[in-house]
């Protein structure tokens, strides 16, 4: 008796099993992982190029030493489309626990475009060392430059008047505000002599950053003075405030 009793539960357990596994077969997949890899690794960035020796004079190429103290997303994305993201911390280091297998690695940050690393296969604990380069040397600033050939400049006003314009196709992400210029960048206007008469006025402008990426601010600057020319002085132009000449 207590031998069927107990064969009677045991019955009805399976199929308690059974029909909870055969309802969510169309919903859930659970897989269970048989061995975590340990992931740590360091995040470093050059200009020019990495190993550079000539445009990287000092020693310490790690990415918050470099970058005022900033952070880099590094994201692990398997061939299945999962992905997990850590940032790397004030050592410009990062650590994860992930499942063995086949990752895409790819590194944010406000100074690069995204940068991918391909087929990268994790078996065992490992370090991985990540090198970026520079595209851009900071994050926030746009230069913002006027160039008059015969030295005869339309003042600041006006050209404030035209960064404001950029500033309505741009959606407002510069960080500017006002009908006036504001007199703290007012006091950042460049104004220098080319040659004989020649001069030319710089600006020091913020993009919003965050939300926005320099170089999705760029880019689309430079849609919009190819769209619209003859809304803008003919020698108008806006690149990253910190120009160096490996980007040329």
């Amino acid at each position: 008796m207590i031998l069927c009793k107990e064969l009677t539960r045991l019955l009805s357990g399976l199929v308690l099993i059974l029909t909870l596994a055969v309802s969510c077969t169309d919903r859930t997949t659970i897989i269970k992982s048989l061995a975590g890899v340990a992931v740590g690794g360091e995040v470093y960035i050059w200009r020019c190029g990495v190993c550079d020796p000539f445009n990287n004079p000092s020693g310490d190429m790690r990415f918050a030493s470099r970058t005022e103290g900033d952070s880099a997303k590094v994201t692990f994305i398997r061939l299945n489309g999962l992905s997990h993201s850590v940032f790397t911390d004030d050592s410009s280091s990062f650590s994860r626990v992930l499942d063995e297998g086949a990752y895409i690695i790819v590194v944010e940050t406000g100074w690069t475009e995204p940068d991918t690393f391909h087929n990268v296969y994790l078996k065992n604990d490992t370090t991985i060392r990540l090198n970026l380069v520079f595209d851009y040397l900071h994050p926030v600033y746009l230069g913002i430059s006027f160039f008059y050939p015969d030295g005869d400049s339309l003042g600041a006003e006006a050209e404030w008047d035209y960064i404001r314009l950029l500033n309505g196709f741009l959606s407002a992400k510069l960080a500017i505000s006002g009908y006036d210029p504001p007199e703290d960048l007012l006091a950042l206007r460049a104004v220098g002599q080319v040659w004989e008469n020649a001069i030319y006025c710089n600006w020091r402008i913020s993009i919003r950053c965050p939300p926005y990426h320099i170089g999705e601010v760029l880019r689309q600057v430079g849609d919009i003075l190819q769209r619209y020319p003859d809304q803008f002085p003919l020698h108008f132009d806006v690149n990253q405030y910190y120009a160096y000449i490996c980007k040329f």
